[in-house]
């Protein structure tokens, strides 16, 4: 029996089977769906599916209990990537249920001013300040403190990423006019995400934060990621000459993690690349990682580019960086993130 429940959203009944059988018929389905393309006078579109399995009368008693928790097993199904079934686990709905919760709640920060930014310094391999990095920290009324590695792949699942960045944007801002009133001013850098870099009208927002606030864009440093190339390479482009002739620093994040691409060096004009912590782990005690190290910097600087060392913990690490000539170093060797009047209280006295 198949009936469409409502929306894009279908319920498929089948009766004395086994689960693996279900299972089996769910990626059959699947496969199918996939299969089917559709030809537009612009494009070739292809149709995907995630499917939830519940059992009757294992996973619920009642019809209602039964689909909610088919429900619950389809959306986590669609969390885990496009083309899967999966089969309803007990607790599952009570997890759903949080993770709604938490989403309204960070919702609710997010519009009310309840997420506070740190900054982090970078440095010279001297130990001299020579710019930071403000890092998003939320204290939920709920859940309390949430790591930002909870929270931030929540607010981009949900399409609020691109608010929490415009609130990062404008605390740099607010930051640069203090730190510039009480005689200090070094340079912040921000976490943007790909969504909101594909914004087609990002650029022209956040050049106008920018003027709001009477703070020249060239003292801001927009960090983004790979995975804007991964997601629209054209529209990539398009939005990061944007922010560049706006006057923004451009820095390529987590250089050596995930699927970097050297094409996107050479196709993008980014001023900085920052090496993931994995590459400089180890290089005071294991040859091959520091030959990858040296050898990684060198081709960054042949490219013109400046060179930041993250995750910088130990001391043995700094004759390593200081030889290969890293421009700037970040990390808890020289300082945890810290909220703005601890930062500049620390660096004032200095």
């Amino acid at each position: 029996m198949i009936s469409r429940w409502g929306g894009d959203e279908f319920v498929v009944v089948l009766t004395n089977v086994t689960l693996d059988e279900v299972k089996k018929a769910g990626y059959a389905l699947i496969k199918n769906i996939e299969a089917d393309t559709m030809m537009t006078t612009e494009a070739e579109l292809n149709l995907s599916a995630s499917i939830g399995l519940a059992n009757y009368p294992m996973h619920g008693d009642t019809i209602d209990e039964v689909l909610q928790n088919a429900d619950a097993a389809m959306y986590q199904a669609k969390t885990t990537g496009k083309g899967r079934v999966y089969l309803y686990q007990h607790g599952l709905l009570e997890s759903m249920k949080e993770r709604v919760s938490m989403v309204a709640d960070l919702r609710r920060s997010i519009n009310h001013g309840g997420l506070d930014f740190y900054v982090q310094g970078k440095f010279s391999v001297d130990g001299i300040l020579r710019g930071g990095e403000l890092l998003c920290r939320w204290r939920s009324s709920i859940s309390g403190t949430v790591a930002p590695a909870v929270f931030i792949p929540l607010a981009e699942t949900h399409q609020l990423d691109k608010n929490i960045g415009i609130l990062a944007l404008e605390a740099a801002c607010d930051y640069i006019s203090m730190m510039e009133t009480q005689g200090m001013l070094i340079p912040l850098s921000v976490n943007v995400s790909a969504n909101q870099i594909l914004d087609k009208n990002f650029a022209q927002l956040a050049k106008k934060i920018c003027a709001a606030n009477n703070i020249s864009p060239h003292l801001i440093e927009l960090e983004l990621t790979e995975s804007i190339f991964i997601r629209d390479h054209k529209n990539a482009l398009r939005s990061l000459n944007a922010l560049r002739t706006a006057g923004f620093r451009l820095a390529l994040d987590d250089f050596g993690s995930g699927f970097s691409s050297l094409s996107y060096l050479r196709s993008f004009n980014f001023e900085v690349v920052k090496l993931d912590r994995s590459l400089i782990t180890d290089i005071h005690t294991d040859n091959k990682a520091l030959s990858l190290f040296q050898g990684i910097v060198a081709m960054l600087h042949s490219l013109q580019l400046d060179v930041v060392a993250e995750g910088v913990e130990h001391p043995e690490y700094l004759p390593l960086l200081k030889e290969a000539n890293v421009s700037q170093v970040q990390g808890f060797y020289y300082e945890q993130p810290m909220p703005y009047d601890q930062f500049i209280q620390k660096h004032q006295k200095r």
